[in-house]
């Protein structure tokens, strides 16, 4: 894992089925690490929804230009 100066930790509770099949994909070798699961979900989700506002722009800046 790389960690920069602008790291910081933090603490979340889970539901127990969450962190099985979180614990699940670290034995099956997907992973390192729970953190490493956790960290790589909530990058893909800041992504998706930074490709998401992106498009809102695009369309909401679309039905403008059209009425």
């Amino acid at each position: 894992m790389e960690r920069d100066a602008a790291s910081a930790i933090i603490s979340l509770k889970l539901d127990v089925r969450t962190i099985k099949r979180i614990e699940h994909l670290v034995h099956q070798g997907y992973f390192k690490s729970k953190s490493d699961v956790i960290r790589t979900a909530i990058k893909a989700k800041l992504e998706k929804e930074r490709k998401l506002s992106k498009t809102r722009t695009i369309v909401s800046d679309t039905a403008d230009f059209i009425k």
